[in-house]
């Protein structure tokens, strides 16, 4: 009857089983000659958009593409790249928690053990859900063996991306591969040649999307925000100098130094 159409309808939309039932998952290691088993995150930790302060444009530009990606359409692999704590892991999990993102599922690969991401990636094509494959902090050794099993992902290769699976990654390098001091002693043609394959791979996420520190501004505006979220009473000329000096000293004007500085009041 109506309800069995509903039943139906449902599975068609969602998916059964895990991928019906949750929408975060991680990926277990492989054993050799096996498929690549996906377990569950049961307590997903929840990010939603008010929790990510500033960064506007970025987040914008990431749920665009997202959101053309749920709908069917051509959607890029995204890079998200840029300082250490302005927010680039939070921003890719908090799409899970946007209306309209129903289908969306997320599987976090480790960036250690790529190699069963093809295998992966064939299997979720008869899938009716979309799936982010998601690397987090994503840097190679230059002669890491799975930067050769992203490079072909990205490129497509012989076998063409499923256009119902994207890849996302968050780096705190703009080139991926780190660069020893061996390497940028080298011959110039040597080292314009490694500098043109490690900024090949960055190319090849169709968005790239940069996250930089915030202005001094920007960072006092962050730091009156938290401290009045966590009941500080300091004077606001007393708290924008002691948050100055805590700046200086720890380098860096993101959001989690702002976030930092309140609670160690």
């Amino acid at each position: 009857g109506q309800f069995q159409d509903h039943v139906v309808e449902f599975y068609r939309e969602f998916g059964v089983g895990k991928f019906g039932l949750n929408k975060a998952f991680r990926i277990i290691e492989k054993e050799e000659g096996q498929p690549v088993i996906i377990d569950p995150i049961i307590n997903v930790e929840h990010v939603y958009l008010n929790d990510i302060v500033g960064y506007e444009l970025q987040k914008k530009k990431l749920i665009e593409n997202t959101e053309a990606f749920i709908r069917g359409k051509e959607a890029n692999n995204v890079l998200l790249y840029g300082e250490s704590g302005t927010g680039k892991s939070a921003t890719v999990k908090h799409l899970l928690t946007l209306p309209g993102m129903e289908q969306l599922r997320l599987i976090e690969a480790d960036k250690e053990n790529l190699s069963g991401l093809p295998a992966l990636i064939r299997s979720l094509e008869r899938q009716p859900l979309k799936f982010i494959i998601f690397i987090d902090d994503l840097t190679f050794d230059r002669d890491d063996p799975t930067y050769s099993v992203l490079k072909t992902i990205l490129e497509g290769g012989v076998e063409r991306r499923p256009q119902n699976v994207a890849i996302y990654a968050t780096s705190n390098r703009r080139h991926l591969v780190r660069q020893t001091i061996s390497e940028r002693a080298g011959d110039e043609m040597d080292r314009n040649e490694t500098i043109r394959e490690k900024t090949s791979l960055a190319d090849r996420f169709g968005l790239r999307i940069l996250y930089q520190g915030l202005s001094r501004g920007e960072f006092l505006d962050l730091v009156d925000l938290f401290a009045a979220q966590h009941g500080c009473t300091l004077p606001q000329e007393q708290l924008h100098q002691q948050a100055i000096a805590w700046e200086r000293h720890h380098g860096s004007t993101t959001p989690r130094t702002a976030l930092q500085f309140v609670l160690s009041l």
